[in-house]
């Protein structure tokens, strides 16, 4: 019971550490809109690109860094984002 209980709590030790320091995209796509609402376009969109590196299939994402990339002046990529 012992052995069992001490592989239990390590692993669960393990996982906690592993991805307690994962980022999240939710977070990147929450610290662009903060970025957004000050007016900093440029660390908005550097926010966004975080987020869409760590997980390229959200189209919110997406969206929000190509309307950065539009703030900044940059249409080739906004149409390209």
């Amino acid at each position: 019971m012992r052995r069992s209980l001490t592989l239990a709590l390590g692993v669960f030790i393990r996982q906690w550490l592993a991805f307690a320091a994962a980022p999240s995209p939710a977070n990147f796509h929450a610290l662009g809109l903060a970025a957004w609402e000050r007016r900093d376009d440029v660390e908005a969109l550097r926010q966004w690109s975080h987020g869409v590196a760590l997980q390229p299939d959200n189209p919110p994402l997406h969206y929000r860094r190509a309307t950065a990339l539009g703030r900044l002046g940059q249409p080739q990529a906004t149409a390209d984002a």
